[in-house]
């Protein structure tokens, strides 16, 4: 039986998917994706709240956040980074995963894991806006993806770039308020990144 001081100190992992969802989402998978990610840059402790949502959602969320009119694969939202805790959350497209894969002839629910992945690295305190830091996420982002038992993720970067090519396309912002990923009305207390394939 788990104490409250365990709970305190463990890592809590919550996904939220939209009902127009149409893909089948296995949110166990998606809570072990942010759970290893998050591991993998030793925060163990903490709240990461996952949103699966549609095009149209993340594209008005990009909107709002990034000044940026159309939909994206992932955004994160970064509340807190002190390891070992971190806090924040993360919108995915399951639409945008599911074209994508189809494009690349993989599997939609691994894209979307990846995505889960990379977000997740982000509110970990990773970046890849230089070449080298973007060559040291796209290798964390292959460990941890090979960790859960999903192999060949290195042809699938999320920014559609190979490790080691060019600067990727990522921004930040910054917006004060209260963001929940539930509610996308209330400007956020975070710095968003958004990440999208070139």
């Amino acid at each position: 039986m788990m104490t409250t001081q365990d709970q305190m100190d463990a890592l809590q992992v919550d996904v939220i998917v939209d009902e127009q969802v149409a893909m089948p989402v296995r949110a166990g998978r998606l809570v072990e994706a942010a759970t290893a990610a998050a591991r993998h840059r030793g925060c163990l402790q903490g709240e990461i709240g996952i949103r699966v949502a549609g095009d149209a959602e993340i594209q008005q969320i990009n909107r709002t956040h990034l000044q940026h009119d159309y939909p994206t694969d992932v955004i994160s939202f970064g509340y807190l980074h002190q390891p070992p805790r971190v806090e924040g959350e993360l919108v995915v497209s399951a639409e945008t995963a599911a074209r994508t894969a189809a494009d690349l002839n993989w599997i939609a629910a691994n894209e979307l894991i990846l995505y889960v992945v990379h977000g997740t690295l982000h509110l970990c305190g990773m970046d890849d806006q230089q070449p080298q830091a973007r060559a040291a996420m796209r290798q964390a982002e292959i460990s941890i993806m090979q960790q859960l038992g999903i192999a060949m993720v290195d042809r699938h970067a999320v920014d559609g770039v190979e490790m080691g090519t060019a600067i990727d396309s990522a921004e930040s912002c910054q917006s004060v308020g209260d963001q929940s990923v539930g509610d996308v009305d209330k400007p956020a207390a975070c710095s968003p990144v958004q990440e999208e394939r070139e």
